[in-house]
């Protein structure tokens, strides 16, 4: 938690994203904030990859929050990141960033 209503998942470099690892952050983070209140930043490190299984899971099985940011340290990953959600729809704002603190701050406005 980066604070009472924010959530931070971080996955670290040259790691892959699995199903059973956005299951497992959705339960964690429905256990430490259970509120449509909140607010999710996730940061990926480089050479992180996510299976086509995992992003169809996580499409499909969204949670009520109040925004959602995504730190990405590439421009190729933010520009596919946000191919991806232009074609999803989406019932909270949404959106890609290059650092932290750009993230952190957008979301604070909510």
């Amino acid at each position: 938690m980066l604070d009472k209503d924010t959530l931070y998942l971080h996955y670290f470099e040259n790691s892959l994203i699995e199903k059973e690892d956005i299951q497992h952050a959705m339960e964690i983070g429905l256990e430490m904030s259970p509120s449509e209140h909140t607010k999710v930043l996730v940061e990926v490190d480089q050479y992180v990859d996510i299976t086509s299984e995992a992003r169809e899971f996580a499409q499909n099985n969204m949670r009520t929050l109040k925004a959602e940011a995504h730190v990405f340290p590439s421009l190729g990953n933010k520009i596919l990141f946000n191919f991806f959600i232009k074609l999803r729809k989406n019932d909270h704002p949404l959106k890609a960033f290059s650092t932290f603190d750009q993230a952190f701050a957008w979301l604070s406005k909510f």
